[in-house]
């Protein structure tokens, strides 16, 4: 009974945000039994003295201050989610809550506790935006690329080393399905012929708008994310001058997690070059994760050059869940 009367009675005082907000129709290899999973980022501040210990299973979507109807909370069985976190007494701290929710459409989270089963206190924020997918409305990516040319012109060597990183922010519109996508591209280039260089930066800034439903830009040309109709070992897909293909599965290790990726061959033709690449992408968020440039050989201008690089992804708000 003292046990009880300690959890019953601790004090609690929390303050909410969801951060982001999306669904997703899997996680890794796992279906939602109803239909969506619902993914949510959600800052909870300790505003006492003590410590804090905050479960992910703490949380029940609302509508109207109500719990949807149907819904359970996705355990992580077999994945790397944190279900629990602590919280020192006056700090803040994120937590990865999914519930497994259907086209349902709650307008507000609930945190309640200490315990789930006899809470003595509950406090509920807003979910101001639900996206249809990734990525979603605040969302942010950060890559790191590489790409090393050389060749011959004139019977003089040259070669071109090219360090890029891209970062892309993501904004509503106001169709739901549509989301506008900034993207920053810093480059340092050397260049050097016949032992002489040249060191250039540039920076490029362009912006764009996916249609959620597709994962494609309005124009019908690909986006950094996987196409929403590419979703097993074999399918294929053409937009423009560019073919993607899944060729199959890989684990790739980034930013502390050990992502199940689909393996995509991208092939890529401008002004008569062909250039192939293989882009790794997580299965669940369908965000580019690792790109891989093999040396190869590319026709450009009526000459043969040598292409090899590589990318991957560096940081991102973007809720990452691996493998156990």
């Amino acid at each position: 009974m003292a046990t009880f009367s300690f959890f019953a009675f601790a004090k609690v005082d929390t303050t909410l945000n969801v951060n982001s907000a999306f669904y997703t129709d899997n996680i890794i290899d796992k279906k939602p039994m109803n239909g969506q999973y619902l993914m949510m980022n959600i800052s909870v501040k300790n505003n006492g003295k003590d410590a804090l210990t905050v479960s992910n299973d703490q949380f029940t979507p609302l509508m109207d201050g109500k719990p949807v109807e149907k819904y359970s909370v996705f355990t992580g069985d077999g994945t790397d989610l944190q279900r629990q976190i602590q919280i020192p007494g006056g700090q803040s701290k994120d937590i990865l809550v999914i519930f497994d929710i259907g086209d349902q459409k709650p307008n507000s989270v609930e945190y309640h506790g200490p315990i789930a089963w006899a809470p003595t206190y509950k406090n509920s924020t807003p979910i101001n935006t639900i996206t249809p997918g990734v990525p979603f409305d605040g969302m942010n990516l950060k890559l790191s690329i590489n790409l090393d040319m050389g060749g011959e012109v004139a019977g003089l060597s040259f070669n071109v080393k090219s360090n890029v990183t891209t970062t892309e922010t993501f904004e509503k519109t106001n169709d739901s399905n549509l989301i506008k996508e900034t993207s920053t591209d810093t480059s340092t280039s050397t260049s050097t012929i016949s032992g002489q260089s040249d060191t250039q930066n540039v920076t490029e800034v362009n912006t764009g708008i996916i249609d959620l439903r597709t994962g494609l830009y309005e124009n019908g040309t690909f986006s950094a994310m996987l196409p929403k109709n590419l979703t097993k070992n074999g399918d294929t897909m053409t937009a423009e001058n560019s073919t993607y293909t899944i060729v199959g599965s890989e684990t790739i290790d980034i930013l502390g997690h050990k992502i199940d990726c689909w393996k995509v061959e991208g092939t890529s033709e401008a002004q008569g070059a062909k250039l192939k690449a293989v882009i790794y992408y997580d299965k669940s968020t369908r965000i580019p994760i690792k790109m891989v440039i093999d040396k190869q050989d590319v026709e450009m201008s009526g000459l043969t050059v040598q292409i090899q690089g590589g990318g991957e992804l560096i940081s991102t708000n973007v809720p990452l869940i691996g493998i156990a």
